[in-house]
């Protein structure tokens, strides 16, 4: 009878247990599928700011170098550094964080040499990478410079796997090589030569804003994986490194184009009509990037490549309903 009754209380704790464990695993399981819920909304939420806002800041470049002549790369991203920076400082002086140092404070506090090293290359990758793809588009259209950039997505993951140390299957790469045939042979339509042997001045200006193009695509395949070893070091947020970025560029530029003397032109050259367009131009910019910086804080920069390039096809179709150009 006592073996009976230890046997029957050790079922019955068993069985207590079994249940208690069963909770527990309920428990976590719906914790987890909540949590993939709210992060697969909040990628959705940033895709979609990402699409309507990089569409419009491809409206508004065209804009301003197809329609209205204004042809200053240099002074087009100064003005959004400048906005940018503003806009940050009246943003932290109405709420403010009084827990937290001023994001330059914070940074120079910062003890890791290799994050503060890491910081001044995004500065300078990221200004040069604006700068150039502004300046291709004197000798490109914009087309064609979206479909060149697509493939970001391969320089992005070979310089994930150079600075991160991430790997991909020959399937996923295959497919990303899929993707540089395509952009080559929609970038060989725009040849003007009669025939393979000739190539005309407009072939030469072309091959010149491709060149560009690639000094802007090597910048951005070291750029979005520091961006993300930078945010993941927790030295900064998306929006304090926006702004350390565009304070940066500020100042560099501002130095490059009074030596160049295109900050004279430029001025000359911006009317009312150019300065609305380069508000809104700066302003969709400014807000697609911030996404982009968010997306690549809280997954990675493959996805925000991944989520930029999904944009490339609703601006493509704009340049050509807008902006009617020949199509071969």
């Amino acid at each position: 009878q006592e073996k009976r009754l230890r046997d029957m209380g050790t079922a019955h704790t068993q069985a207590h247990a079994t249940a208690s464990g069963a909770g527990l695993i309920r428990t976590q399981w719906s914790a987890l599928l909540q949590s993939c819920g709210a992060n697969n909304v909040m990628l959705a939420v940033l895709m979609v700011i990402v699409l309507f806002c990089h569409t419009s800041t491809s409206f508004f470049e065209e804009k301003l170098f197809k329609k209205l002549k204004f042809e200053q790369p240099f002074f087009m991203v100064w003005i959004m550094s400048i906005l940018y920076s503003a806009l940050y400082l009246i943003a932290t002086q109405i709420w403010r964080d009084t827990k937290r140092s001023h994001p330059l404070v914070a940074l120079v506090q910062v003890s890791d040499r290799e994050t503060i090293k890491n910081l001044l290359f995004v500065c300078i990758l990221c200004t040069v990478s604006n700068c150039s793809s502004k300046l291709a588009l004197e000798y490109v259209s914009i087309p064609t410079q979206i479909v060149f950039k697509s493939c970001k997505l391969v320089a992005v993951m070979l310089g994930s796997y150079v600075v991160l140390g991430r790997t991909y299957s020959l399937f996923e790469y295959a497919v990303a090589s899929s993707l540089v045939g395509g952009m080559c042979l929609f970038t060989l339509g725009d040849m003007h030569g009669s025939s393979p042997s000739a190539i005309s001045a407009a072939d030469w200006q072309m091959m010149t804003g491709i060149g560009i193009l690639c000094g802007a695509l090597a910048c951005d395949s070291l750029l979005g994986n520091l961006q993300e070893k930078v945010q993941k070091s927790k030295a900064c947020t998306e929006t304090e490194l926006m702004f350390v970025q565009s304070a940066f560029g500020t100042f560099v530029l501002l130095g490059i184009m009074s030596i160049s003397g295109e900050l004279s032109a430029a001025i000359q050259e911006a009317d009312r009509d150019v300065l609305l367009t380069l508000i809104l131009w700066a302003l969709c910019n400014m807000t697609g990037i911030t996404c982009l910086l968010r997306i690549v804080g809280k997954y990675s920069a493959v996805t925000a490549v991944l989520t930029s390039f999904v944009r490339k096809l609703s601006s493509i179709s704009i340049s050509y309903i807008y902006f009617p150009k020949p199509l071969t």
